[in-house]
């Protein structure tokens, strides 16, 4: 199971990860791609239900996460993927500050018999996580 950021949202990484190294990947998908990001973030997401939900408090922060994944055999362009995630953060300080939500969409190559929910929720925070460790890191 790879995880990637938008800058690995490739075809032709895609392709690699999963016809030569029979991988599976979970590629996050922004801007850097109009068309993808379009077909993507245009599915019909009021129509999925919320397939996950995870909730932490920590760090100074509330978050609430909600994970939402449709099968898109035909409704993106971009082979091998099977299906599109879109996962809503709802984060607010612990002070009682304004919550702020971010809304993040991925595709990837597991079908749901191959990944629940809950587990791709989990290997995209997993992602992040580690994203976010980078920050720590000292240069010398």
């Amino acid at each position: 199971m790879i995880t990637a950021d938008a800058l690995h949202t490739q075809r032709d990484h895609a392709v690699f990860l999963a016809r030569d190294k029979q991988a599976h990947y979970i590629l996050v998908v922004k801007k850097n791609q109009p068309g993808l990001y379009g077909q993507v973030k245009n599915l019909p997401w009021r129509q999925v239900p919320v397939a996950a939900r995870q909730h932490d408090r920590g760090h100074g922060r509330e978050e609430h996460r909600t994970l939402k994944a449709t099968a898109v055999a035909a409704g993106i362009a971009f082979p091998p993927a099977v299906r599109a995630i879109r996962l809503t953060r709802r984060i607010r300080p612990l002070d009682g500050g304004k919550w702020r939500a971010v809304t993040v969409y991925a595709i990837t190559s597991l079908d749901a018999v191959q990944a629940t929910p809950g587990q791709l929720a989990d290997w995209v925070r997993g992602h992040w996580e580690i994203e976010n460790d980078w920050s720590d890191c000292t240069y010398g």
